[in-house]
């Protein structure tokens, strides 16, 4: 497994503006036929490969997070029986909103985590950011877990190039049909996860090491209520994938 870049965002610019200034010296001394100058430069150019490719070609190759688009149909709006935590045995039906995402870069992106980082309300014509939010992880989708095999939060994936992801967003169920209910590993009743009806949008922020971030925003429209047909489901909730936030 190649070694994963330690170098700062700082020491790859000075690298790259020295690797230019070397490139457009030679270019300056080819153009004027000047041997010895251009023979000096390639040693310094070799100098320079010497010191920084292993750091550039570890940029190059890091980890990469892209939000794939999402719409209203399986497998990313996803209906499946919901079991009773100690007897297995189907007690309803729940309804999951699962998030593709992908590592696009050439390393695996470790310890990928996504959290909701931000909430708003729509509500009196207007968008209501909620200033006391904090931050809450979201699980990945239940096939996608690695706390049991890896013994790591449920939060946590390590993503290998192109392969394609689930973290789940929330949920809605006939158990419980009065709550819209987001993924996480805090307790289901906790009023950080549990929301009634209405129009929200949720603030995904996914980290993982030595990757950029990538934020996407998931507004959700819901009328309340949830029944076991999956197209009257349809009919009560609303989910959209955005680039921007709406407040």
């Amino acid at each position: 497994m190649p070694v994963e870049s330690s170098w700062t965002p700082l020491e790859i610019v000075l690298a790259a503006v020295n690797v230019a200034l070397a490139l457009a010296i030679g270019v300056i001394l080819i153009t004027h036929s000047n041997w010895v100058g251009l023979s000096a430069v390639g040693i310094f150019g070799a100098v320079l490969w010497a010191v920084y490719h292993q750091g550039i070609l570890e940029w190059l190759g890091r980890p990469k997070l892209q939000v794939m688009p999402f719409d209203m149909k399986p497998p990313l709006f996803h209906k499946d029986a919901e079991l009773h935590p100690h007897t297995s045995q189907r007690v309803g039906s729940r309804f999951s909103i699962n998030v593709p995402i992908r590592n696009t870069g050439e390393t695996a992106a470790k310890r990928c985590q996504p959290v909701v980082t931000a909430m708003g309300k729509f509500d009196a014509g207007t968008w209501q950011r909620q200033d006391d939010w904090i931050p809450v992880g979201l699980e990945w989708a239940p096939a996608e877990s690695s706390s049991v095999t890896l013994g790591r939060s449920a939060q946590e994936r390590d993503l290998v190039p192109q392969r394609p992801y689930y973290f789940g967003l929330g949920s809605l169920s006939t158990t419980d049909p009065h709550a819209f209910r987001i993924f996480s590993p805090t307790v289901a009743s906790a009023p950080e996860v549990r929301f009634l009806r209405g129009h929200y949008c949720f603030e995904v922020t996914v980290f993982a090491e030595k990757a950029k971030p990538v934020q996407k925003y998931f507004q959700v429209r819901w009328i309340g209520g949830c029944t076991d047909d999956f197209e009257e489901v349809l009919k009560r909730i609303k989910v959209s994938e955005n680039d921007y936030s709406p407040w």
